[in-house]
């Protein structure tokens, strides 16, 4: 059997093309011995091949955005085998960084004797990731071989395991009985080969071939695939963990090959370092390469001749500046009547949560719903509802597990409530009301720290603080359990405080800003106040604006984890033609960086709705609602920004769709800088009334 294989060395992605393959021509197999073709996973390194190389080359951070997944915290090394009574381990070594090197010493050694060695990946809570094990077997006569792992993950890892025993020039791996070795495999890994076949050679066959082939896809080779390894001196085990220690999913990009005949067939979605697979089954002649997004355009292409003659070739895609092709999209299912008042916010793994006001029946359903979705917009289960009746103005947090609040009609008032999900989406215990006050209760506003504590804001009204509404703020542990009762957050109690945002660092500081009418000698002006994780306030609340003239209202504010921050607001009058958008940037301990500056660059009619947020290295997005801008009435806008505060590129339109109206805008960053956006959709977009929309784009501003 002749192969031909497609090597990417950069993401270890391959091809193995095989002219004699009984399968069908042109097809793509997945695991080994099926009985139609379809893609499967290969070595790459056993036996003369002819062999294509397809490069796939990724900017820096390409891959990071696509892919969030359950973080690998820890990696432990495990020997064992004949004449070991007591598996050897080494203990779980902590993740720092891409690799890292495990090594195990003692290990007996007796001619002939297999081993198998096993790297098993723990979560942060050292909880060992399921079906995980990457197997390798060898064995020894007077030395011990190392061996290298490449970590992807088959159902949590994406991918296969590609294991290769290294060689130098003088020690090498003796052949063992086919027969011999065929029971130990059995007894010692279950592995049952029974209905295979290890090729036509009558005896004797390649170890190094065998463990290739088990590594990677669980088959066993034929004799044209064989070939022999060698031993090194120490017993060790060089791990490379995935860009990030995390797991890319599978949408990215996938690839089409098609024959000389020019019938198109696919190829799985490129996934992640370490992924070798072979394409069954093809006749010699003119292979074309193509590479697509989600949405199915063409973001890569190139041709490579196969000559069944063994003639080397390479073919390379450069896919540096792809868009994934996800689009603007839907959120909301259920799409009678409107679904609007949307909000959104990233967990630590990339995965963001969406809550929006769904209107069943006109002036009376009124429930809060909700949708989870993983890094690439795939939805993650369906929307569920997280109230029934009379509720509005919902806020979202999500750093390991989500807090949504919102407040709900009750005579005579409204009452804010929260509810806790786990990072599944599930519900932990029942909704929880934040304070006792019995007038009205509304705008809450949430956020929450790594360690899941969270604090919730929102206006007051009825004179509780003396005098028109007022800005209220309580604490919660991860359990839900109230920290304290609810606090005054403004002292400045003369006239109204109204519109709280909430922003919190990774130890649980957290700011406060508001909009006071009144305080700062020309209308509203915005406020705010910093609290540590005790909820201790730090220093008084400040006034943030320094334009006073006029209002300037709604704020909206964003932390990172270092608890530096940034808030935004719409200003009446300063940019010479109705509102504008302005910002002021400040260090954790609430000193301000440079001067509040303008965001809009576009001035005519108004900018408003100012929304934020910051990633870990203080980077942020401000995204706004522009009258008339995208031609037709309000559109969203968004301008990106350095920790420094530096404007990258120019302000940019985030909806695609432009009639009717857009507006309430949402944005999340997550830890790299990728952000989502989500809005109202006004009009007969969704079909009925307005929906919630949105569009995911990369750190650089580039859609996804």
């Amino acid at each position: 059997m002749k192969r031909v294989i497609y090597l990417l060395p950069a993401l270890c992605l391959s091809f193995c093309l095989s002219a004699c393959s009984p399968n069908t021509p042109g097809a793509l197999q997945q695991a080994a011995n099926l009985p139609t073709s379809t893609l499967v996973a290969d070595s790459a390194t056993a036996g003369p091949r002819e062999r294509i190389t397809v490069r796939f080359v990724f900017p820096s951070g390409f891959r990071t955005q696509l892919a969030r997944f359950e973080q690998i915290a820890f990696l432990r090394l495990t020997v064992k085998g004949e004449g070991i009574s007591t598996p050897i381990s080494s203990e779980q070594v902590a993740v720092t960084s891409n690799s890292l090197s495990l090594t195990l010493g003692n290990i007996p050694l007796e001619a002939g004797k297999l081993r198998v060695v096993t790297a098993q990946a723990f979560d942060a809570d050292k909880n060992a990731l399921p079906a995980f094990e990457s197997k390798a077997i060898y064995t020894s006569t007077a030395n011990v071989s190392s061996l290298d792992v490449n970590v992807t993950r088959r159902h949590w890892l994406l991918g296969s395991i590609v294991e290769n025993l290294l060689s130098n020039d003088t020690a090498r791996l003796a052949l063992v009985d086919r027969t011999a070795l065929q029971s130990k495999l059995e007894s010692m890994i279950g592995y049952t080969a029974a209905s295979q076949t290890f090729g036509t050679d009558p005896s004797r066959f390649g170890v190094q071939a065998l463990v290739d082939q088990i590594a990677a896809d669980g088959s066993v080779p034929d004799a044209t695939a064989l070939s022999n390894a060698a031993l090194r001196q120490t017993s060790s085990a060089s791990i490379a963990v995935n860009t990030a220690n995390k797991k890319p999913l599978a949408e990215a990009v996938r690839l089409l090959v098609s024959d000389p005949s020019s019938q198109w067939v696919d190829a799985p979605s490129l996934t992640a370092s370490g992924v070798n697979y072979a394409l069954v089954g093809v006749a010699p002649g003119t292979w074309q390469i193509e590479a697509q997004n989600m949405s199915g355009t063409r973001v890569g292409s190139g041709a490579v001749t196969v000559d069944g003659a063994g003639t080397a070739a390479n073919v390379s895609l450069d896919l540096s500046n792809v868009s994934l092709g996800k689009g603007e999209f839907q959120v909301n299912t259920s799409t009678a009547n409107a679904q609007e008042q949307s909000a959104v916010a990233h967990d630590a793994a990339g995965n963001f949560t969406v809550v929006w006001k769904n209107v069943i029946s006109a002036g009376a359903q009124t429930p809060i719903y909700a949708q989870r979705y993983n890094a690439l917009g795939q939805p993650l289960g369906n929307e569920f509802s997280v109230t029934s009746l009379f509720s509005q103005n919902p806020a979202v947090a999500a750093n390991g597990q989500i807090w949504v609040a919102w407040s709900s009609f009750f005579f005579p008032g409204n009452r804010v409530y929260f509810q806790r999900y786990n990072a599944a989406g599930e519900a932990q215990g029942t909704a929880v009301r934040t304070s006792s006050w019995t007038n009205h209760e509304d705008y809450p506003s949430v956020a929450s720290d790594s360690n899941g504590n969270a604090v919730v804001t929102w206006v007051s009204s009825g004179n509780q603080d003396g005098s028109g509404l007022s800005i209220y703020a309580r604490r919660y542990n991860a359990a839900g359990e109230a920290q304290g009762n609810a606090f005054l957050v403004n002292t400045y109690t003369t006239g109204d405080q109204d519109r709280p945002a909430v922003a919190m660092d990774s130890s649980g500081n957290f700011v406060i800003a508001w909009s006071s009418n009144g305080q700062d000698g020309g209308g509203k002006g915005i406020y705010a106040q910093r609290y540590n994780a005790a909820g201790v306030a730090q220093g008084a609340e400040f006034l943030v604006n320094s334009t006073t003239t006029g209002d300037q209202d709604l704020p909206a504010v964003g932390m990172n984890s270092s608890g530096n921050f940034v808030i935004g607001w719409s200003s009446n009058g300063q940019d010479g033609n109705g509102k504008g958008i302005y910002a002021q940037r400040y260090n954790a301990t609430g000193v301000a960086q440079s001067s509040e500056f303008q965001v809009n660059t576009y001035t005519t009619g108004d900018q408003d709705s100012a929304t934020l947020s910051l990633d870990n290295t203080g980077n942020f997005v401000i995204g706004w609602s522009s009258n008339g801008q995208d031609g037709s009435q309000n559109g969203i806008y968004a301008q990106r920004y350095t920790a420094a505060g530096v404007a990258q590129g120019s302000e940019f339109q985030v909806n695609a769709t432009t009639a009717d109206q857009q507006s309430n805008p949402a944005i999340s960053l997550d830890s790299s800088g990728n952000f989502v956006a989500v809005w109202d959709g006004a009009g007969a977009q969704d079909g009925s009334g307005s929906g919630v929309f949105s569009q995911l784009f990369n750190a650089t501003g580039g859609f996804l």
